[in-house]
C-alpha cells in the first residue's frame, strides 16, 4: 500500500512517518505486504502525485488552503485512494460539512495507534475492493478515470480534445488527442475508431456499416473494416 503523509508540521510530520513506518514492519513481521511512505510538506509537491496513493494522511493549517479544502480539491480530481484528516488545531470535523465528511477519514492528534491501525485497514480494504484507473497524461497534468467511466475522447478544432465521462457533466480537455490514443494501448477496451475519436467499447449501443453509436446517443463515423471488428468486440464483451 502506497501512503502519503501532507502535513506543514515538521515535528508532527516526523512522528506520523515514525508511526507508518512501525505498523509497515509490524505489517512484514506477520509476513504481510509492508507499506511505502512518502512524505510533503506542501501541497504543491504532492498535487501531480496523489492520485498514486492508496491513502494520504492531511493537516495543513498554515497555508492559503487548509487541510480540509486541500482534501476536497485531491478528491474532486478523481483518485480513489482515501483521505484521512488528522485533527490538530483545526477541527475538521467541525469544518466539513456532514455531507462531505462521508467522503474523508478523521483521526485525533497525537495519533493513537489503535486509531491509526484501524484507519490502514479501511484503507487497505478500499484498495483491494475499488476499481481499476485509467490514466491519461499530457505534458502538464494527468487524467485518471474509472474504467467505467469512460465514454469518448474526440479531437475538436484547435487542436483541442473533449474527453466524455460518465455521470459528469464538466467537460474536460486535452490537448491534444494523440496524448489519448498513447494512453489506450494499455486498455484493450479503448478503440481509435477514427483518427480523431477515442472511445470504450464498454459504452457502446449499437453498430452499423458507417457509425458507431454510444449509450449516451452520441454517434461517430467508422469505416467498413472498423465496424466488422466493433462487432466482433461487442459480441465477444456479452458471451
Amino acid at each position: 500500500m502506497h501512503i502519503a503523509v501532507l502535513d506543514d508540521d515538521v515535528a508532527s510530520r516526523k512522528q506520523m512517518e515514525r508511526l507508518l513506518e512501525r505498523a509497515s514492519d509490524a505489517n512484514k513481521k506477520n509476513g504481510l505486504e509492508g507499506y511505502y511512505i512518502d512524505s510533503y510538506g506542501a501541497f504543491d509537491s504532492l498535487h501531480s502525485k496523489a492520485a498514486m496513493y492508496d491513502a494520504i494522511y492531511i493537516d495543513i493549517v498554515d497555508s492559503d488552503m487548509k487541510g480540509h479544502e486541500i482534501a476536497k480539491s485531491i478528491l474532486n480530481s478523481g483518485i480513489q485512494g482515501k483521505i484521512i484528516l488528522c485533527i490538530s488545531s483545526l477541527n475538521y470535523r467541525e469544518i466539513i460539512s456532514s455531507e462531505d465528511a462521508e467522503q474523508f477519514l478523521f483521526i485525533d492528534k497525537p495519533v493513537n495507534t489503535e486509531e491509526l491501525n484501524n484507519t490502514l485497514s479501511i484503507c487497505e480494504e478500499n484498495r483491494k475492493n475499488r476499481e481499476p484507473q485509467i490514466e491519461i497524461r499530457t505534458k502538464d497534468e494527468t487524467l485518471y478515470v474509472k474504467y467505467n467511466e469512460f465514454l469518448y475522447a474526440k479531437a475538436l478544432v484547435a487542436g483541442k480534445t473533449t474527453i466524455v465521462l460518465k455521470g459528469r457533466k464538466d467537460t474536460i480537455y486535452y490537448k491534444d488527442i494523440s496524448m489519448v490514443r498513447k494512453a489506450i494501448t494499455e486498455y484493450p477496451f479503448m478503440i481509435a475508431v477514427n483518427k480523431d475519436t477515442v472511445i470504450s467499447t464498454y459504452h457502446i449501443d449499437r453498430v452499423t456499416s458507417f457509425h458507431v453509436h454510444m449509450d449516451d446517443g452520441t454517434s461517430f463515423p467508422i469505416s467498413l473494416k472498423m465496424s466488422s471488428a466493433l462487432k466482433k468486440i461487442v459480441k465477444n464483451q456479452h458471451i
